[in-house]
């Protein structure tokens, strides 16, 4: 919550961390951090009908009178209906944290999912004008991607960009054509891969083995155990865990079907997070590995993966996904009713189970065939 005062120089020379609002000029901003004293206008655009921030620059090289000027001189391109981001000017960065914030007003159930994405695998491009982004640099990075992470993260980097330009150009930010439109995507069959016995057995036999990481034995284990899906255990919260009472609670925003979602904890389960939780500072069960990180938890472990599955000798083709198709093959191969595996898995309508796992495992059919 900002703070309304009459800015001076001294006041602004004297303020204390946090933001301010001018008295004089209604939108003017000061924004006080441990490293810097910055202008910046806060105000409602007409044109995107949402507010909008516009940075002014640094103090005391702008002084109060002029970042009054500045600020009055920018609100009537607001009201103009301007946008303060010339489109040739937009970098992918800006773009994304636009989005992020409209997806917000909207009240997304993930309003982050384009700016995770666009961390993990366009970091390096947030600084560059996104009229400079070529179709050919689109599909190299999707080819890398592919390689490193699999095609359907590939897939999903791509959807992303192709959100971040239809969003820039229905908002009058970008004139060009939405260049990720250009690059061919697989969605691909659905799956029905799964980690057989032998390979469950292998990749549990390295997650058990001493961890490099620090972090991938307890959450590729979980996945195993719980069938979570992978941003929800990537950003899971202690204070969504309920250890004593072996349940793990996700709320409406983060399960897919808007509704509060109950994990169910195996003993397994809780002794390993119990293990973690005397590890392990601060909110998430998962922090990020670098620090600086927009979600401050873990984002997509999809290298940490393939590293196991190498180890394990297990073929690269099996995706972390498949973790929790893997808890729904072998539930359904044991015999327990479609009903338990819905609620295991957090399905809301078991005919959705049903249609997923009517299939039979090759293992379970043979077991069947030899009881003739």
């Amino acid at each position: 919550m900002s703070k309304r005062i009459r800015l001076t120089e001294a006041r602004v020379r004297d303020c204390e961390l946090g933001e301010y609002a001018d008295e004089v000029e209604a939108g003017l901003m000061l924004y006080v951090t441990p490293t810097s004293r910055r202008w910046g206008l806060y105000k409602w655009s007409p044109s995107e009908r949402r507010p909008v921030r516009k940075s002014i620059g640094p103090w005391p090289l702008i002084s109060v009178d002029d970042a009054r000027k500045r600020a009055k001189a920018l609100a009537v391109k607001l009201l103009d209906g301007e946008s303060l981001v010339r489109p040739d000017k937009l970098t992918l960065g800006d773009l994304t944290d636009r989005y992020e914030k409209w997806n917000r007003t909207r009240g997304l159930r993930k309003p982050a999912w384009v700016s995770d994405l666009v961390e993990l695998s366009f970091g390096d491009w947030k600084q560059r004008e996104v009229s400079s982004i070529t179709k050919a640099d689109l599909a190299a990075r999707h080819e890398h991607v592919a390689a490193t992470r699999g095609v359907a993260a590939a897939t999903r980097v791509i959807k992303a960009l192709r959100a971040l330009y239809t969003y820039a150009g229905d908002q009058g930010l970008y004139e060009g054509a939405n260049t990720a439109r250009a690059v061919a995507i697989t969605d691909g069959k659905p799956r029905r891969r799964y980690l057989t016995p032998v390979e469950f057995a292998r990749v549990r036999a390295v997650l058990n083995a001493a961890d490099p990481d620090g972090w991938r034995g307890a959450y590729f284990t979980l996945l195993l155990l719980t069938g979570a899906r992978l941003s929800n255990a990537a950003s899971m919260r202690w204070d969504a865990l309920d250890l004593d009472g072996a349940r793990w609670r996700i709320p409406p925003a983060d399960s897919k079907t808007g509704e509060p979602l109950e994990v169910m904890l195996v003993p397994e389960a809780v002794a390993l997070l119990r293990d973690r939780r005397e590890r392990v500072k601060g909110e998430w069960v998962f922090p990020a590995r670098r620090k600086g990180t927009q979600t401050g938890h873990l984002v997509e472990p999809g290298f940490a993966w393939k590293d196991v599955l190498a180890e394990a000798k297990v073929p690269l083709d099996v995706t972390i996904h498949d973790c929790r198709r893997t808890l729904g093959v072998r539930l359904t191969a044991s015999g327990a009713p479609i009903t338990v595996v819905a609620k295991i898995l957090g399905h809301a309508n078991p005919a959705t189970t049903a249609r997923a796992y009517a299939w039979a495992s090759e293992e379970s059919a043979r077991g069947w065939l030899e009881k003739l």
